[in-house]
């Protein structure tokens, strides 16, 4: 049973060595005597971030991957490990090189369903501040229970653990810019799903790392782009998929933790408005979306409207490469909107509010999906 970690890095040098310690203790409590390599995948770092990986102690080998080229980013820092290890190593666990919250225990709990042969990917469900996760909760998770009927709560959460088979459909489904930056987690989730493989959440409390909300619009422009990718490419077998009954949705798997709440500045509210002002003055797509002549703060059913009638454009045929990116800048600047109207509506809600809001978001994406394939 051979391991390979994956720790995807770029000037992580002062949070490399707790993270590789906390995965190498965890690895040891692991049965069957597992052979497990810890790989640092570094993306050019100017911190040595690398030169502290292996200085760090640990009972399990380590190895640095580095590389040069166009493509530089979380992607392709994944994208190198798979293609030394995606034959020769049964488990993969991914875990990100800036997290100080990371436990022992996550180790095993992200491992044991595959080990156990109950799951082929196991994603976490982490805590976070009601302000946190923006692209999950108003993107990424909606748009999965919407076309595929299951509700991964943090589909992009960051950290993975998935078997050698998912592992080579990961690795052969890279394509665009965005899969080798922040779009990878997209394309393991979405392998996952569209090849049917058996998924798993696990709870792992909270995620404490860099905070991603200063990088709001590239990351969702990546995200956004590997998903409509793959929509697009695959666009046939997910409308094939639409036909099937969904399940209600009872219950959200509770994610929001009040116990530390972080506003965003005004400073940062301002910057994202300016951006969505510039976003919309070059709008070419949006003349074939009805109702997303707005420019003011969306809620929930005008956010959704928008991004199914921008999905469905999708659906419709195959985009080239100057139509999906004219298609990102429109959904971005509608993304950002309902974003900044989010955050007014939760201001004064209960964490179990927002829990609940978010849930009856997803549902009605699903709703509006449905009632579009039936027209």
């Amino acid at each position: 049973m051979k391991i390979i970690v994956i720790i995807p890095t770029l000037n992580e040098a002062d949070s490399i060595a707790f993270v590789t310690k906390t995965i190498d203790k965890g690895l040891r409590k692991i049965s069957g005597n597992p052979r497990a390599l810890i790989v640092n995948s570094d993306g050019g770092s100017t911190d040595k971030t690398s030169d502290v990986f292996l200085k760090t102690g640990t009972f399990f080998p380590k190895k640095v991957i580095s590389y040069n080229g166009k493509r530089v980013g979380k992607g392709r820092n994944v994208f190198e490990v798979l293609k030394l290890f995606h034959n020769s190593a049964d488990y993969f666990l991914m875990i990100d090189g800036d997290i100080t919250s990371i436990e022992t225990g996550w180790v095993s709990k992200l491992l044991n369903p595959l080990l156990n042969k109950n799951a082929d990917l196991v994603v976490p469900i982490y805590k976070r501040n009601r302000y946190e996760g923006n692209t999950t909760n108003h993107f990424s998770s909606p748009l999965i229970y919407a076309y595929f009927g299951k509700n991964i709560s943090q589909p992009i959460a960051g950290d993975f653990a998935f078997t050698k088979k998912l592992a080579k459909k990961i690795y052969a489904s890279f394509s665009s810019d965005s899969d080798y930056g922040y779009g990878v987690d997209t394309l393991i989730t979405w392998t996952a799903l569209l090849s049917q493989f058996k998924i798993k959440q696990i709870r792992l409390g909270r995620k404490i790392h860099k905070p991603s909300f200063p990088k709001i619009v590239p990351m969702f422009g990546q995200v956004c782009f590997s998903t409509i990718n793959l929509l697009s490419e695959n666009r046939e077998s997910i409308k094939k998929r639409l036909s099937i009954k969904r399940k209600q949705l009872s219950n959200m798997l509770e994610v929001i933790d009040d116990t530390y709440i972080k506003v965003p500045t005004t400073k940062k509210v301002v910057e994202i408005e300016n951006i969505v002002h510039k976003l919309l003055k070059k709008q070419r797509i949006s003349e074939e979306i009805p109702g997303s002549k707005t420019t003011s703060c969306l809620n929930m059913d005008i956010w959704t409207d928008i991004l199914c009638k921008h999905i469905n454009i999708v659906l419709k045929k195959k985009l080239k490469k100057k139509e999906k990116d004219e298609f990102i800048e429109s959904i971005t600047a509608y993304y950002l909107l309902r974003v900044l109207g989010y955050f007014k509506e939760i201001e004064k809600l209960s964490a179990k509010e927002i829990d609940r809001l978010l849930i009856a978001q997803k549902q009605m994406l699903q709703e509006k999906v449905g009632k579009m394939l039936s027209d």
